[in-house]
């Protein structure tokens, strides 16, 4: 258990952390995000900040279940 456990909380807090550097370096300007997921370097790249959340979520849900719902 505890292998999978150092792997979760590994994986999302270097995701939290490439989002503050997104969020806060990256685009200034309002509907940046859009912006990116439309442009085919940045595109598949931008994708994976709401994707990676879902993938995180179900994992989670069992200790927190009202953000889980």
């Amino acid at each position: 258990m505890w292998p999978e456990e150092i792997l979760y909380g590994a994986a999302s807090s270097l995701w939290l952390i490439l989002n503050a550097v997104y969020v806060f370096r990256g685009p200034s300007r309002k509907g940046a995000f859009r912006s990116d997921l439309r442009r085919e370097v940045a595109g598949p790249f931008a994708s994976f900040i709401p994707l990676v959340g879902i993938l995180l979520s179900p994992h989670y849900s069992q200790y927190l279940p009202p953000w889980g719902a």
